[in-house]
């Protein structure tokens, strides 16, 4: 029974890998499924349970005691349906947790996540140059030479936060995986992934890519180091040929058009007068629309769904305790993403040390990216990033465990 099981938790998350990136209705079949695994691997043995409580799992579980009970404490009307299903995506986190009882198993989901990110990363580059959705029957928004890619999804922004994450996957597993075959493959997987993000014109996801890339060279060494810089430059440069529309998407945000930034500064200012206000316990889940009625700075907005701003979206929902307690759990992974990554360095775990290389890269991009749109409540993203989150802090438990 417990071979049995074992296959089976690599076939679950085998499968999230691979469909996190192409259906959300699939990658919410594939949590139930992983999440029923899970409850039978704890049944028919107890002691594994102990992994769900390791990793970032504590502090979580803090951050979200507060900020469900701000659904009740703002003084707002409270929604908890809507707090537990935009909370929904943290189950992407648990499966991870406790499904990598091996590491080859959090690997593996990778690369199908990878494989299925260049995928649509392929659909997007089609969709650049035709400016049209063949799955939704429906014409793409041109832009300076090209059209906005919006993959399998509704939104450009939402197809940027998915091959970007498959992008550094593909990208950490080149750099630190040992076998060429291996590096060839996630190189090619790569390229296609970044070819879609640069089709996305999402330019906080591309932020992001900055962001995360900048991360996987500070974690390489030497010469290595240098050529990655000149690399990404001479990448850079070829982009914005090969994109001249990406050109005229960042510089745009410093014109006084209608792509100006001053629509989305002056929504995060108001998400600060809210906070301001009501600084304890925010305003509750799914009330900003409420909030920002009372408390909008005046002058022109373009979309006025939330802040804009994952960081400022934490403060305005649960208030600044919930912020503060989640800037924690981000520390708390930090560390121990870091702390496994250097005793992969040598060693049985060397082989998968490119997971937390990946795991932390994709973090601070998401977190950059997030400065500028909401990825952790986009649920196709989120997904991604508390499934990558999962697998790390998994075999980081494992790691522990043996080295503690």
């Amino acid at each position: 029974m417990g071979k049995a099981l074992y296959r089976l938790d690599g076939w679950a998350l085998l499968l999230l890998g691979l469909t996190a990136p192409l259906s959300l209705a699939a990658v919410n079949i594939a949590l139930g499924l992983a999440m029923l695994l899970l409850i039978a691997r704890i049944t028919t043995d107890p002691p594994s349970a102990r992994f769900l409580v390791r990793g970032i799992s504590i502090p979580l579980a803090v951050y979200l005691t507060i900020d469900f009970s701000a659904v009740f404490l703002s003084g707002y009307p409270p929604h908890p349906a809507d707090w537990f299903e935009d909370k929904w995506v943290l189950a992407a986190y648990i499966a991870g947790l406790g499904l990598a009882s091996q590491p080859i198993l959090a690997t593996r989901a990778l690369t199908g996540f990878a494989a299925a990110g260049a995928l649509i990363g392929l659909y997007g580059i089609y969709q650049f140059f035709s400016g049209y959705d063949p799955l939704r029957g429906v014409p793409l928004e041109p832009w300076s030479g090209g059209y906005l890619a919006v993959g399998v999804f509704s939104h450009h922004l939402t197809y940027g936060g998915v091959v970007l994450a498959a992008f550094l996957v593909s990208i950490a597993a080149t750099l630190f995986i040992k076998t060429v075959r291996q590096k060839i493959l996630f190189a090619l997987l790569a390229f296609l992934s970044g070819a879609g993000l640069a089709a996305s014109y999402a330019r906080s996801a591309m932020l992001g890519a900055v962001a995360g890339l900048g991360i996987l060279i500070a974690l390489k060494q030497g010469k290595t180091r240098r050529n990655l810089l000149v690399s990404a430059v001479i990448i850079v440069i070829v982009l914005l040929v090969a994109f001249p529309g990406l050109w005229d998407r960042f510089s745009n945000a410093f014109s006084s058009g209608e792509h100006s930034e001053s629509p989305r500064i002056r929504l995060w200012l108001s998400s600060l007068v809210i906070i301001a206000h009501n600084p304890l316990f925010g305003v509750g889940q799914s009330n900003f629309g409420t909030a920002f009625e009372q408390y909008k700075l005046p002058g022109n907005y373009v979309s006025t769904a939330h802040p804009h701003c994952d960081l400022l979206s934490i403060a305005v929902d649960g208030g600044l305790v919930a912020l503060a307690v989640f800037i924690f759990v981000l520390v708390v992974f930090f560390r121990r993403a870091s702390r496994s990554l250097g005793i992969c360095r040598s060693g049985d775990y060397s082989p998968y040390r490119w997971l937390f290389a990946a795991a932390i890269s994709l973090t601070v991009a998401i977190l950059a990216a997030g400065l500028f749109q909401n990825y952790l409540s986009d649920a196709e993203v989120a997904n991604i990033f508390w499934l990558v989150i999962g697998l790390a802090m998994g075999v980081e438990a494992r790691i522990a465990s043996t080295y503690d």
